[in-house]
């Protein structure tokens, strides 16, 4: 009996004590508690009842809390600095927090598994923030950690190196923050890792090839950054991998051949990002794909017959690319596919027939490519009735933009080339406006006028497909108008309209013949005088006697007193040589003297008359006192010299 109870009293025991923490781990979960606004959780603690009941908090047997999930509690607040005393804390789980990353938490040396979300509903709804500052460079203490996860929060700065210490890291999730910088080396120490998401950051360079260290690496996740460069191969030998999204970046060059060495991969994201080329015929060995994501990545080329391999795809999404070229018929082998979108590209030709044998396919986008009436109306009614989601309105305008240049009287017949079935419309517009009648493929304009200039496009449309409307592209028409001299210059410009033939014009149209721009009566073509004086009659070469001199000697006719000078003769400023003056007399020149008033006055005048029209030398000498010369001497005025003192004089 007494070994009975003994027994007893020793499991007793034990229960009591498994239920016991210590005073210490129990403050700082009622720190933690308080902190976070523990009143309104979702599931509250009782602090007045025992933590072994407290909802999220598990104790083992020796009475150490070894993990705390709170995770969709409705937390408000912040980590407090007490949470460093839980060292034997294993799992520490807690979104809706907000503040920094206590330093303190790199005490809990014997962590496992550390997730600190800031997202949760209040933050959507409030839009609170979650945890500010940077990551604790301690955080390289936790040397214990397989599981972390910091995403969802507004951390800032870099990516610490001391994280190369976690090589015990199978999950890192660094997703949703600001952190900056770029990828450190140290993350090619962590080889166990079979998860990496540094999504959703501003990482910035290259992508570190040590990434390819990582060779039990499952997912890796590095979209929504600023990464540039290309691809690393590296990446390539990590032939574990299952997922890789490296979307939202600027990374550029082809998509490497290599691609196809992921012979594991299920998902494909590389959307929105810069590379050159088209789609790897490669892709064709990616046999476990599932998710195929390339949008917005500026791809070109046709979309490989290859793709028909990939015999597990459900989804593919390759829009706001520059693809061309026809759907291959090798996509009826994707009995899988449930999306197939190829919206915003070039493609053309015929919808091949199998797609419509896809037994699971839900949604078919083909819209804004260069698929025309034909290509849809086989096949039109069964992916109409049969799919849940099938667009292909509206397509981009057919055909190029065109522009012609016609004179008036000329024709031209605008058609529409690219789209010619039976079940088709034609509206033509000019200027966006309806053209009555013109509701045939083909539209003639015979004799254009001025008038007829303009924009010109066709409406299409279809009585089978009558939710798609076609454009023809722009046809610009422009109209001059005749130039009936042919000089080079139309009509409404042509000052001259009748220049002869094969005469050079001006701007205005106008020939020499056709021009006088001395207005003189004589046209420029023959006038030998082309600036004559405005009013003054001319010869019929165009030359008044203002521009003549008839004999040469150098004065103009129009002031020629003498106009037959010998040539050679030396003349004066009426044109006269002295041989042609000796028919002047003294009886042709007439002086009168008026002596001075006073024996002291100079106040005697001359005055000198002339017979004969000549301009006249008068030089006056008198007692060697007084020498004077007067040019120019009009014989009409002639001459008078005043203010002579008494003396006698000659001229």
């Amino acid at each position: 009996m007494k070994r009975l109870l003994l027994f007893t009293l020793v499991l007793f025991g034990v229960y009591v004590n498994a239920q016991e923490i210590s005073q210490s781990d129990k403050d700082a979960l009622i720190a933690l508690y308080n902190a976070t606004d523990g009143a309104n959780w979702t599931n509250k603690w009782d602090l007045n009842d025992s933590p072994q009941n407290w909802y999220g908090v598990t104790i083992d047997d020796l009475g150490n809390v070894v993990e705390i999930d709170l995770y969709r509690n409705n937390l408000n607040g912040i980590i407090p600095v007490e949470i460093g005393k839980l060292t034997n804390l294993k799992k520490l789980f807690l979104n809706g927090v907000k503040g920094t990353i206590p330093v303190e938490i790199t005490n809990l040396v014997n962590l496992e598994s550390l997730l600190l979300l800031g997202w949760s509903m209040r933050t959507i709804s409030e839009g609170m923030e979650g945890l500010t500052g940077t990551i604790p460079v301690e955080i390289g203490s936790l040397t214990k950690l397989k599981y972390l996860n910091l995403s969802w929060n507004q951390l800032t700065g870099a990516i610490p190196s001391q994280i190369g210490s976690l090589n015990n890291l199978t999950i890192l999730n660094l997703r949703q923050n600001q952190l900056t910088g770029t990828i450190p080396s140290v993350i090619g120490n962590l080889t166990k890792l079979n998860d990496l998401d540094l999504s959703q950051n501003q990482l910035t360079g290259t992508i570190s090839p040590v990434i390819g260290n990582l060779t039990s690496l499952k997912y890796l996740t590095l979209s929504g950054n600023q990464f540039t460069g290309e691809i690393p191969i590296e990446i390539f030998s990590l032939s574990d991998l299952e997922k890789l999204v490296l979307g939202d970046n600027q990374l550029t060059g082809v998509i490497p051949s290599q691609i196809g060495d992921l012979t594991k991969l299920k998902e494909l994201f590389l959307s929105r990002n810069k590379f050159t080329g088209g789609i790897p015929i490669e892709i064709g060995k990616l046999v476990n794909l599932e998710t195929l994501y390339l949008v917005k990545s500026q791809l070109k080329g046709t979309l490989p017959s290859e793709i028909g391999s990939l015999t597990k795809l459900k989804r593919i999404n390759l829009d706001y690319n520059q693809l061309s070229g026809e759907i291959p018929v090798e996509i009826g082998s994707l009995t899988n596919l449930s999306t197939l979108s190829l919206e915003s590209n070039q493609l053309s030709g015929e919808i091949p027939s199998e797609v419509g044998r896809l037994i699971n396919l839900e949604s078919f986008r083909i819209g804004n490519n260069r698929f025309v009436f034909e290509d849809l109306e086989k096949e039109h009614w069964l992916l109409k009735s049969k799919l849940a989601y099938y667009t292909y309105s509206p397509q981009t305008v057919v055909g190029l933009a065109e522009e012609h240049t016609l004179i008036e009287n000329e024709s031209i017949i605008l058609t529409v080339n690219e789209t010619s079935s039976v079940n088709n419309t034609y509206q033509w517009r000019k200027d966006g406006v309806n053209i009555p009648g013109a509701t045939s493929r083909q539209y003639i304009m015979n004799n254009v006028v001025l008038a007829d200039k303009g924009s010109y496009d066709c409406v299409i449309n279809n009585t089978i497909i009558t939710d798609l409307t076609l454009y023809k592209n722009v046809i610009i028409l422009n109209v001059g108008p005749k130039d009936s001299d042919n000089d080079g210059v139309n009509n409404d410009k042509d000052l001259c309209p009748n220049t002869p033939a094969g005469e050079l014009v001006n701007a205005d149209g106008c020939s020499e013949s056709q021009l006088d721009d001395d207005k003189d009566g004589v046209n420029n073509d023959k006038d030998l005088c082309s600036n004559t004086p405005t009013g003054e009659s001319v010869n019929v070469d165009g030359c008044s006697e203002s521009q003549l001199d008839n004999d040469n000697d150098g004065i103009f006719n129009n002031v020629d007193k003498c106009p037959n000078t010998n040539e050679g003769s030396v003349v004066d400023a009426n044109g006269c040589a002295q041989y042609q003056l000796i028919d002047i007399v003294p009886s042709d020149i007439q002086v009168m003297v008026s002596s001075t008033t006073c024996p002291d006055k100079s106040n005697g005048v001359v005055y000198v008359s002339f017979n004969k029209d000549y301009t006249y030398k008068v030089i006056l000498v008198g007692q060697g006192v007084i020498n004077k010369t007067f040019d120019n001497v009009n014989h009409t005025s002639g001459l008078e010299i005043t203010e002579l003192p008494v003396g006698s004089f000659s001229n």
